[in-house]
């Protein structure tokens, strides 16, 4: 599916919404931020992830991924969803 580049971010904080129930405000959220945010809501986090951009990720590089929106969203650009 392709995706156009200022759509990556709209669909990923659709993800977020989705896994987290709530409406993100700002351009970048962190764990440190997000008490519901912790291990297992980052393994839905990742599977919601990979069903919405039909990609499967490395779980070698699930770890860093739990860190914030901008780092996953990075991921995924460099990961060329949406090319």
């Amino acid at each position: 599916m392709s995706t156009q580049p200022n759509q990556l971010p709209d669909r990923l904080w659709a993800v977020f919404k989705r896994v987290f129930c709530r409406i993100f405000s700002g351009d970048n959220v962190s764990v440190d931020e997000m008490e519901e945010w912790d291990s297992l809501s980052h393994i839905k986090l990742v599977m919601e992830i990979e069903r919405e951009f039909h990609i499967e990720i490395d779980p070698d590089c699930i770890p860093s991924l739990y860190s914030d929106f901008s780092t996953i969203l990075r991921f995924l650009q460099d990961s060329s969803v949406g090319e």
